[in-house]
């Protein structure tokens, strides 16, 4: 597996490209990756999922708990879904739960509109 993190300098976003299998034995990479993200006050992360071909239930539970942590202040958004990924996400039922964009620009604007309303309502 494969993790690259990009800053895209907008408001504290990141995109970070997984690549390869996110299984029992990759998750906890993801999951350590993106902790050391959080511990230096990011807010937001996206996810470019394009070159990932497997998820399974570990993947998943890193995928909640990235949103868990990431929802107050910012969020989450997956770009790039391959169908079989796709699939592994409905049949988890999480569909409606994760925010899911096709685009970084699409992923940006979400995020950043999430962000204004935190804002607004402070």
């Amino acid at each position: 597996m494969k993790i690259e993190v990009i800053d895209t300098q907008r408001n504290g976003i990141h995109l970070v490209r997984v690549e390869g299998r996110l299984d029992a034995y990759f998750s906890s990479q993801l999951e350590d990756e993106i902790d050391t993200l959080l511990e230096q006050k990011t807010k937001s992360i996206i996810l470019d999922f394009s070159e990932v071909t497997y998820l399974s239930s570990s993947g998943l539970r890193v995928l909640l708990s990235i949103h868990k942590e990431t929802e107050k202040d910012g969020g989450l958004v997956l770009i790039n879904l391959r169908d079989i990924v796709k699939k592994v996400i409905e049949v988890a039922e999480l569909d409606d739960y994760m925010k899911q964009a096709e685009t970084v620009e699409e992923a940006m604007a979400i995020l950043e509109g999430k962000m204004e309303k935190t804002v607004a309502s402070s």
